[in-house]
């Protein structure tokens, strides 16, 4: 899940307080629903220049950054609330992911980010959904 790196010692600080010249790529949307399972996460199906990048499919994996924890999640179902696709501007969808486990950063500098299943940190309305490296 994690690809190895010379100096790979997690990530002690939260994404969202990166550099903020960083690339925001990586960001794929936001959390506007979730139960204890499950949560839905709204995007755009284009990026922000109109081109459809495929970047939603069933079976990917994402992450849902919480600070101290990054929930992981399954994409299971994807689609559009008014099942009509425009050409002129974004189109919004709502992804539909299943809450796999979540990863923590190690208790020691240095020490490596641990995945665990299950879920000790749900998300919380808007956090920011992102794609697993």
């Amino acid at each position: 899940m994690f690809v190895e790196r010379e100096a790979s010692v997690g990530e002690p600080i939260s994404q969202e307080r990166r550099n903020a010249l960083q690339s925001d790529k990586r960001i794929l949307g936001n959390v506007v629903q979730c139960d204890g399972a499950r949560a839905t996460i709204s995007a755009y199906a284009e990026d922000a220049d109109g081109t459809v990048t495929g970047q939603w499919t069933v079976g990917k994996m994402i992450s849902i950054n919480l600070g101290a924890t990054r929930t992981v999640g399954l994409v299971y179902e994807i689609g559009k609330s008014d099942r009509a696709w425009s050409n002129e501007g974004q189109n919004p969808i709502e992804v539909s992911i299943e809450l796999i486990g979540e990863v923590r950063d190690g208790a020691e500098p240095g020490a490596k980010p641990v995945f665990d299943r299950g879920i000790t940190a749900y998300p919380h309305i808007g956090a920011i959904a992102h794609r697993i490296r």
